[in-house]
Formats: structure tokens, C-alpha cells, sequence
């Protein structure tokens, strides 16, 4: 008769069998879009913006400010002159904070070709709080921008058609999509799961956090 033992190793080494026939893939990394500074980014935004703001910052030692002086259309326009592929990515990502005062009234939305504007598929950002900071996270799908091999950029404006408070954002990211990853050693085989990895900047992580779930079967053994 099998001991516990063995059958729990039968059964381990069966799931390996059906994991290893599934191909893994390389791991992608997060795209940062401005972590301490704007990587690769422009802006073409007709709001007043300093990307070298010292206080308050989400991580690092500088956020981007922005105050919109007037209009709906005034806002943050961060452009890429390269068009790129989009289907490494599940999201958009960054942080915020409503200065001393909160309740600014804001908009996201994705442009193609330097020059199509996505806005009818606008995420509409929670009213700001003050003087804290929040993450928001919007899928790539809800901006009609998902698997896109054209998008060049994102734009953060007003929504009120008037004057808003100072805020501040960091920490902007495209988050890489779920991907295996799987090693074989020696005598075992350890199979990683990777989901929002952390953006990399000059080597070291910014922004989301990085869960990883690792399955590992040893050999068989009586």
C-alpha cells in the first residue's frame, strides 16, 4: 500500500507534468512613465507643471505639481514620440494628492499617433482628498487602450471648466501583464507567478507592489 507520503509526491509530480506543458513566458517589467523624472515622456500639456516639485512626493525625491489656471482642456499631456505596444501592459497607474485642499475634479484618457485623442473613453478620477496621498489604478480596456501598437501617450485635465488647486502626481507607471515564469533545477522544478511587478527606476522599484506565488515539488521519495 502507498504511504501518505508517497501519494502526496505522485500527486505533486503530476501537477509538475502539467505545468511544464504549458510554455513560460519571459518576465516584462513595468514601463515608468515618471518615477523621479519623465523617462522618454513630454509634455504637451497647456496646464502650469513642474516635474521637479520637492514636497509633498509619493517616493523619490520629486513629484510633478500641477495647477490648472483655467479651462477643462488645461491638464497634463505626458507624449511619447515613438508609438508602442500596448499588450505588454493591464494598466495605468499613478499616484495622487489634492494639496491642502482636495476635491479637484479630474479625467484620464490615452491618445494614439501623437494626435488622436481617446476621450470618449475618459476614466473620470474619485474627487482628490487632501493632504494624502491615493493610488489609482485604471485598466487599459476602460481607456480603449488595450492592445494598441499605436498609443503615444495619456492626459490628466480638469473636468469643471474652471480653475483647480494645485495637485500633485508620481509614481506613473504602465503595469506589466501577468506573466510565468519557470525554473528547472536540479532534482525540483519551481514555477514563479509574477503580478505587478514594480516599476524599475535606475534600478530600484517604485510604485505598485510586486506579489509573486511559487509552487515547488521535490522528487519523488518513499
Amino acid at each position: 500500500m502507498n504511504s501518505p507520503r508517497r501519494l502526496t509526491s505522485i500527486l505533486c509530480a503530476l501537477c509538475v507534468l502539467t505545468l511544464l506543458s504549458v510554455p513560460s513566458a519571459k518576465a516584462q517589467s513595468s514601463l515608468v512613465i515618471y518615477g523621479d523624472s519623465s523617462l522618454g515622456f513630454q509634455n504637451w500639456g497647456s496646464a502650469t507643471v513642474s516635474f521637479t516639485n520637492k514636497a509633498p512626493v509619493h517616493s523619490w525625491n520629486n513629484s510633478i505639481s500641477m495647477t490648472i489656471s483655467s479651462g477643462s482642456a488645461a491638464g497634463l499631456n505626458l507624449e511619447h514620440l515613438i508609438p508602442f505596444d500596448t499588450s505588454l501592459y493591464t494598466s495605468l497607474s499613478f499616484w495622487i494628492h489634492g494639496g491642502t485642499t482636495g476635491g479637484q475634479r479630474l479625467r484620464v484618457y490615452a491618445r494614439l499617433d501623437g494626435g488622436t485623442y481617446l476621450s470618449g473613453s475618459a476614466y473620470t478620477v474619485p474627487p482628490l482628498g487632501s493632504n494624502s496621498w491615493q493610488q489609482i489604478t485604471v485598466p487599459l480596456a476602460t481607456l480603449s487602450a488595450a492592445n494598441r501598437t499605436n498609443l503615444t501617450g495619456f492626459v490628466l485635465e480638469g473636468t469643471t471648466g474652471a480653475a483647480q488647486p494645485t495637485f500633485y502626481v508620481d509614481d506613473i507607471a504602465l503595469i506589466a501583464a501577468l506573466v510565468w515564469r519557470q525554473h528547472r533545477g536540479r532534482g525540483q522544478h519551481v514555477r514563479y507567478f509574477d503580478d505587478l511587478q514594480r516599476p524599475q527606476t535606475n534600478g530600484m522599484p517604485v510604485g505598485s507592489v510586486s506579489w509573486r506565488f511559487r509552487l515547488r515539488c521535490l522528487p519523488l521519495g518513499d
